[in-house]
């Protein structure tokens, strides 16, 4: 059962095309408290063509005494958007599993926030509780401050109109990373990104992002979640990646009706779709920018513009050998940011030059004079994490050392600066790693490419630092677990890089492998003259953001220890 983002409006005709369903869009305005807001007519009779299946919450479970449900709907222009056509289809879909491809930034995670509302809002035996899955916890807390947003707004409609509250208490009830509803149930955010933390409960679950998640051990957990708790729901919402992706294949498998996705019914909405449908109107609404036909025309233009459209805006996975990372993409995180890297460049023979304690004093020269002074201008504060790309060889394999700071809203994360190596003996790069990772204010982790050569210094950083550090090898399963998450991050402006050609360059090696994004074999001459390279600046980048999110383990291995923007929650 396909669902499809064809533009109409309210009060429109289109002709559906086959599987699309059939919806009667057209509002109709209540009125009541001094508040006028719209609800969808089609909630208790839209029905896929062919199937007999109802979409969204049918009359018989509608109440006109039930307040909580009547409040629910109620959208109040003046203090939230009203939603818009696609948005109530997707909302009014109370399938038992559903999935949306869409467009990226047209408010269908928003959306879901409300429909969460109202899940958990219901009494027990109609609602359910609600749990919330993605990669980014950024983009996990805006849900939770969005449905909170909106859990304030009907509870005070109820409360202006003589009605018991959906939540007893605002101010304790709506917490970073859950809602408690005075039925019984919870909207709360999955720790950890981990599908396994569904086991032993129930209601509706929502995985955002679907893409970047586990889509194998996320279905498992899905299939288990709808089949054995009565009235679990599921919810796949993602823009597309590769075609070879788990979320694609899922798309294709509805589509097709394979029997592998029997129950799903499918949702898409392009960027075209919804701004016929009102979306950029709303946009201008929002910013108080007047909006016009030629603004609208002018933004859709730029957004088909950038590189990467067909997948982002328009609904269509990648295919293999494209570039993943694009230069705009990269370059936006570099703006305003010009820092050469942190070179030490030794020639081929330099190891067999007189004595180690030669060598050692060179090395801590080096130091005082290139690295400290870097070092003693960090944010003392701040949290941090590191990468670091291993290489031995004089003739250009270097190594690459990325640390990366978490900054004070907990959300966005810089990279101040990279080390390249060329030429540097083990030896050396122990010290230069000790003086690097000593230096950094509140070490939270780091990754250390632990393949061939590279596993002595992870080794000796491992036994210096404690099990804060990862050793890690570069098989195809880590590049499939936080390269997409990286460029997930990029895309909402979340980490900031120095420029310098040669790590734009690195950036630009990344490419799709079987919708998997991977370096290839072949090296290519470095824009600095350094040798030549194999995105070893971009890949320590990746390594240090994939530290700085991943779960810390204490010295002593005693257990996990938060952020300090994890610290009232500590489920990240």
């Amino acid at each position: 059962m396909v669902v499809t983002g064809a533009p109409f409006l309210p009060g429109t005709a289109t002709t559906p095309a086959a599987g699309d369903v059939l919806v009667d869009m057209k509002p109709r305005t209540l009125t009541g408290a001094g508040l006028s807001y719209l609800t969808p007519s089609s909630w208790g009779g839209s029905r896929f063509r062919g199937t007999g299946c109802s979409v969204g919450v049918g009359p018989e479970e509608l109440s006109p005494t039930d307040a909580v449900d009547e409040a629910a709907r109620a959208l109040a222009p003046t203090l939230i958007p009203l939603l818009l056509p696609y948005q109530q289809v997707w909302v009014g879909d109370a399938s038992q599993g559903k999935v949306c491809v869409k467009s990226r930034r047209i408010g269908i995670s928003w959306a879901s926030a409300i429909e969460a509302v109202m899940c958990a809002a219901k009494r027990r035996g109609e609602g359910s509780d609600v749990w919330y899955m993605c990669q980014s916890e950024r983009d996990a807390k805006q849900f939770i401050r969005d449905a909170g947003r909106y859990t304030r707004l009907v509870n005070q409609y109820l409360i202006d109109n003589g009605h018991p509250p959906i939540v007893k208490d605002v101010g304790s009830s709506i917490m970073v990373t859950k809602i408690n509803f005075a039925s019984g149930h919870t909207i709360e955010i999955l720790p950890g990104m981990k599908p396994d933390a569904l086991r032993g409960k129930g209601g509706f679950v929502i995985f955002d992002e679907a893409a970047l998640l586990d889509l194998e051990l996320c279905r498992d957990a899905a299939d288990a979640f709808g089949n054995d708790m009565k009235g679990g729901r599921v919810a796949f919402i993602s823009t597309q990646r590769g075609e070879g992706n788990e979320f694609n294949k899922l798309v294709k498998a509805i589509e097709k009706g394979d029997p592998s996705a029997s129950g799903y019914t499918l949702h898409k909405t392009t960027l075209e779709q919804a701004i016929a449908q009102g979306f950029y109107r709303r946009w201008c609404q929002m910013r108080g920018v007047l909006w016009s036909a030629a603004r609208e025309k002018r933004f859709f233009d730029r957004c088909q513009a950038t590189p990467g459209a067909a997948q982002e805006f328009n609904c269509v996975p990648a295919r293999d050998g494209e570039q993943y990372l694009s230069r705009e993409l990269v370059e936006q995180a570099m703006r305003g940011r010009t820092m050469a890297p942190i070179t030490w460049q030794l020639p081929s023979g330099w190891e067999t030059k007189r004595d180690e304690h030669w060598r050692r004093e060179m090395a801590d020269a080096w130091i005082e004079r290139e690295l400290r002074p870097h070092l003693e201008r960090l944010v003392p504060w701040e949290h941090h994490s590191v990468g670091w790309d291993f290489g031995r060889s004089a003739r250009g394999d270097l190594s690459a050392a990325a640390p990366i700071a978490l900054k004070d809203d907990g959300e966005r994360r810089q990279v101040p600066f990279v080390v390249e190596l060329t030429g540097v003996p083990h030896n050396q790069q122990r010290q230069i790693m000790e003086a690097l990772l000593g230096g950094l204010p509140n070490l939270d982790g780091g990754m250390f490419d632990a393949g061939g050569n590279g596993s002595f210094l992870a080794e000796q950083a491992e036994q210096a630092f404690g099990d804060t550090i990862e050793g890690v090898s570069f098989r195809r399963s880590w590049y499939e677990e936080f390269v997409p998450k990286y460029k997930a991050a990029l895309q909402a402006d979340e980490i900031g890089l120095p420029f310098y050609p040669a790590l734009l360059q690195d950036h630009s090696e990344f490419e799709l492998d079987d919708s998997t994004p991977v370096l290839p074999k072949k090296r290519k001459k470095s824009t600095n003259g350094l040798g030549k390279r194999h995105g070893d600046a971009a890949l320590a980048c990746i390594m240090a953001y994939a530290a700085s999110i991943k779960p810390r383990v204490s010295f002593a291995g005693v257990g996990p220890v938060p952020r300090r923007d994890e610290q009232d929650e500590g489920i990240w």
